[in-house]
């Protein structure tokens, strides 16, 4: 079969390539052993010719070949050659099938660390969303492979953010991920490329829109993601949260009711937010909840119910509520940050108008927000907020805000600087005491808690007419 790739005969030199690529994808053995190198050097060859076919199934077989190069480091070290000619036919070939198998090769090929940093970004991007848009289901797998393994070796940078916004590689990978029928394997490498651009934040002061903003500007694409984490993995289930939590605070109302109405999505994300280690996929599932419960705060409690979820779902806030106050510094981390929901309360004006107060929600304090909201609405969560110890944790927060208002407020009366704490997040606190207060008035009081709050909550009325508690 080699040998033959040698033909005269253009067809004949296709099929044996084609055949080849069909033995390497089924023959792990074969790709790791010394002959896949010879393969592979006699397929390189054909990457010089012309003939649309030949350059289509040469870089079919390549691709077969570098499943492997992470095991084989001889194939390594002979395809870091070849990624130059698979780029120009990836981006100039204006036959799409020669583009998807030079996307396929070169996906497989970013497998090997070090052709993936040498990579340049926008020469895989750009082909690998033509392919996303116009390719097969395997070439689009494929496409959005390339993507993740790309931005996988380095930072989503200027160039990076905005050549993806140029392409519209986002909107691209979602409408794969909507239509996608190629199984786990399809759903993982798109939600793979998406979570990480979801981690790309604002670039030159603001002047490029992170990459993940389409997203907000184009409600109609979150529904596949969404729909995609009721029957996905856990992994899975994680990097899709992960990006929806970063639309909480432009899409709230458009996520909550996609959230709310897809079927085993609000139980799926409980069970993420009471099972998973990371405080981002913990956090991001407490603002999706949230954001549903303000659709149908009876449809959240019934799912969580209905799934057996619910104590376990309490017990897990309230465990992040007491980590994030043993450890502060985790409420300040930058990436929980950027998981926030808009809070807008009505405010009395002297001459008895009201107007809007917004403020941002984020990290840790979601956690007390959506206690809050299953102890407002379900008689049953109540008492076992009380049992998983939420008062302790939650008086715990209030005094140490109250402790730090005191500092604050002795050093800037003294000055001529005015001060205006995040009154809302404090009182956010003081609304979850509040919803429990009404289950069991008495054991508060044996805690010696309401006085104290009743203090802090004294302090920050009277302090600034510019804080509205």
């Amino acid at each position: 079969m080699i040998k033959i790739l040698n033909s005269s005969k253009e067809e004949t030199q296709a099929k044996s390539a084609f055949a080849l690529a069909g033995i390497f994808e089924t023959r792990k053995d074969l790709r790791e052993s010394s002959i896949a190198v010879k393969a592979q050097l006699s397929v390189m060859k054909l990457l010089n010719v012309e003939s649309e076919s030949i350059l289509a199934e040469s870089s079919h077989c390549l691709a077969a070949i570098f499943l492997s190069v992470k095991e084989n480091r001889d194939v390594a070290a002979v395809a870091r050659d070849v990624l130059s000619p698979l780029v120009a036919h990836a981006n100039s070939s204006s036959a799409l099938e020669v583009t998807e198998q030079a996307t396929c090769a070169l996906a497989n090929l970013l497998l090997d660390g070090e052709v993936s940093e040498k990579a340049v970004s926008e020469e895989i991007i750009l082909p690998a969303t033509r392919v996303l848009r116009e390719g097969t289901i395997s070439g689009k797998t494929h496409a959005a492979a390339a993507i993740a393994r790309l931005l996988h070796s380095r930072q989503i940078d200027y160039a990076v953010t905005d050549c993806v916004n140029r392409a519209g590689t986002v909107l691209a990978l979602v409408s794969f991920l909507e239509s996608a029928n190629g199984g786990p394997s399809a759903v993982a490498e798109a939600l793979e490329a998406l979570a990480i651009l979801s981690r790309s934040n604002e670039t030159a002061g603001g002047q490029i829109r992170p990459a993940w903003a389409v997203l907000a500007e184009f409600p109609e694409s979150i529904t596949p993601i969404v729909s995609s984490i009721a029957d996905a993995t856990p992994l899975l289930q994680d990097k899709a949260i992960e990006i929806l939590s970063r639309l909480c605070r432009d899409q709230s109302v458009v996520l909550g009711e996609t959230v709310a109405t897809a079927s085993g999505c609000i139980a799926s994300v409980a069970k993420r937010v009471i099972n998973s280690k990371s405080g981002k996929v913990k956090i991001g599932g407490a603002a999706l909840l949230i954001c549903a419960a303000k659709y149908s705060h009876q449809r959240v409690v019934e799912d969580l119910n209905q799934s057996n979820s619910c104590i376990y779902l309490i017990q897990s806030l309230v465990a992040m509520v007491t980590s994030a106050e043993a450890s502060p510094s985790q409420n300040d981390d930058d990436e929980n940050e950027c998981i926030s929901i808009c809070r807008t309360s009505k405010v009395e004006g002297e001459n008895g108008g009201s107007t809007s107060q917004t403020c941002m929600i984020h990290g840790y304090n979601l956690a007390i927000w959506l206690l809050s909201v299953l102890a407002c609405h379900d008689e049953k969560s109540k008492i076992v907020i009380l049992e998983a110890g939420a008062v302790e944790a939650v008086t715990d927060r209030i005094s140490n805000c109250y402790l730090l208002y005191n500092q604050v407020y002795s050093v800037l009366t003294s000055s001529h600087f005015t001060f205006s704490i995040d009154s809302n997040a404090n009182l956010l606190y003081c609304a979850c005491l509040i919803c429990i207060c009404r289950v069991s008035l008495v054991r508060i009081e044996a805690y010696g808690y309401v006085p104290y709050y009743l203090q802090f909550y004294s302090k920050i009325e009277t302090s600034s007419e510019h804080t509205q508690p």
